[in-house]
């Protein structure tokens, strides 16, 4: 036998929202409100057969030409407190749920079904499908405003239970239909299939728009990464080119971004490959470079103090950090960004006009994303294609200099449509040049002329 106890209020948190794991269904409070008018029958596992109404219901579902999806729960309004959880996937008139198919991750090909059983001492017992148990649902009837299914077969609490019941669910008031904007020839509407998680569903149009646009900067791309790897570089890392799975909730109501995507911005890594005989002079320069650093920096400390010695050390670390610049390149692309900034801690930023249009922004010691102070900055260069502003920089005295660049994104523009590019590259000045002539800047280009 299979038993489940747990408190009512932990029992909510883990098993009633269908989640992914730190995922809560806070978004179904802005659907319609749903009305049930569903019972089923119960046998064995305790009391005698009794029927329970099932009058209170969340989640949402949704039919399209050949598709269709539902995430619900049901539950007794009042009296002993039972709940149905159910889910399935797929346009079939009949779905079944075993042990092996049981499962509590929402989203597309998935399928759920849990019975919370009342118990002692406000526990609630979940009975699921173990061993032979097999749960039936049969449509009988489903589109946009209402559904009717039939619900049966057995599950395993502290002992088997049958069960056999009807479902009735109807939306009340206006069902609003979200969109992504159209493309070209596909779906706009967003056929949620993640009910309740942090992220959602893509539109077929956000998944066709999102392969464009990745399979385009892969060929800007492309003649970098084989240059590179003809010579003493290897690829570490590579695009992700989806399809896109999920999308970050509210992101149709903006301008696309490629990091709303579940597989994030379009990213490339490159590092010198160890037994080359270039990566091996600079690691050589490296570890000179290292060891003057510690010699200087204790000369400093012993002849003026720990102030000067600190000094010093910041100095010689960001020439430290050049030798090491040059052996590898991360690369990372995003589109359609209103504005970019960034902390430079040394030096000035200075700019420079890309052959064929665009702007080359480098920074010498940019705060790293994940933040950091003064002896954390970085080589950064920035790439700037489209509708940018002029790049502005506002003194933070003895802290650096705060720069920024406009996106010059234009409203009313499909929101399915690239209107800038940024590209970041995080490596030394030198290599920096080499990945700039190796891009096919006119294909970056064309994905802003498309529109």
């Amino acid at each position: 036998m299979h038993s489940v106890r747990v408190g009512m209020a932990a029992l909510a948190a883990l098993l009633l929202p269908l989640l992914v794991p730190g995922q809560a269904k806070s978004a179904q409070t802005k659907a319609p409100s749903l009305v049930s008018n569903s019972q089923i029958t119960i046998r064995g596992d305790g009391p005698q057969a009794q029927t329970i109404s099932l009058t209170a219901v969340r989640g949402d579902w949704f039919v399209s030409g050949d598709d269709a999806h539902a995430n619900l729960d049901f539950e007794t309004g009042s009296g002993p407190h039972y709940i149905v959880q159910l889910q399935w996937d797929g346009a079939g008139k009949t779905h079944t749920i075993t042990h092996d198919t049981n499962d509590t991750v929402v989203g597309t090909g998935h399928s759920t079904f849990y019975l919370m059983l009342p118990g002692e001492n406000g526990n609630s017992r979940a009975a699921a499908p173990h061993d032979s148990d097999v749960v039936a649902i049969t449509i009988t009837h489903m589109d946009d405003s209402s559904l009717e299914a039939h619900l049966s077969g057995t599950a395993t609490a502290e002992g088997k239970v049958s069960f056999d019941g009807a479902l009735s669910v109807r939306r009340t008031g206006a069902h609003a239909v979200a969109s992504t904007g159209a493309w070209h020839d596909c779906d706009p509407q967003i056929h949620d299939k993640m009910v309740g998680a942090e992220a959602r569903s893509p539109s077929e149009c956000e998944v066709k728009f999102d392969q464009h646009v990745r399979q385009e900067l892969q060929h800007a791309f492309a003649p970098l990464m084989a240059r590179l790897e003809q010579g003493d570089w290897v690829v570490s890392k590579q695009p992700q080119m989806g399809p896109v799975q999920a999308m970050a909730r509210h992101s149709e109501k903006s301008p696309y971004h490629l990091d709303s995507a579940s597989h994030g911005a379009f990213h490339i890594e490159l590092g010198l490959k160890q037994e080359s005989a270039e990566y091996q002079q600079r690691a050589a320069a490296y570890q000179q470079a290292m060891e003057k650093m510690n010699q200087q920096v204790s000369e400093a400390m012993k002849n003026g103090g720990p102030a000067t010695g600190q000094k010093t050390m910041d100095e010689l670390a960001r020439s430290v950090a050049a030798q090491m610049d040059n052996m590898s390149v991360k690369i990372s692309v995003g589109i359609n960004a209103g504005s970019i900034g960034v902390v430079n801690f040394a030096g000035t930023h200075n700019t420079a006009s890309l052959p064929g249009g665009g702007t080359v922004v480098y920074i010498p010691a940019a705060q790293p994303s994940t933040g950091g102070g003064p002896d954390s900055g970085e080589a950064v260069t920035w790439v700037l294609v489209g509708p940018w502003k002029q790049v502005t920089a506002k003194s933070l005295g003895s802290d650096g200099e705060h720069i920024d660049a406009n996106g010059g994104l234009l409203p009313g523009k499909p929101t399915l449509a690239v209107q800038n590019v940024w590209v970041r590259i995080r490596a030394g000045k030198d290599m920096t040049e080499q990945v700039i002539q190796k891009v096919d800047w006119d294909k970056v280009r064309a994905l802003i002329q498309e529109n």
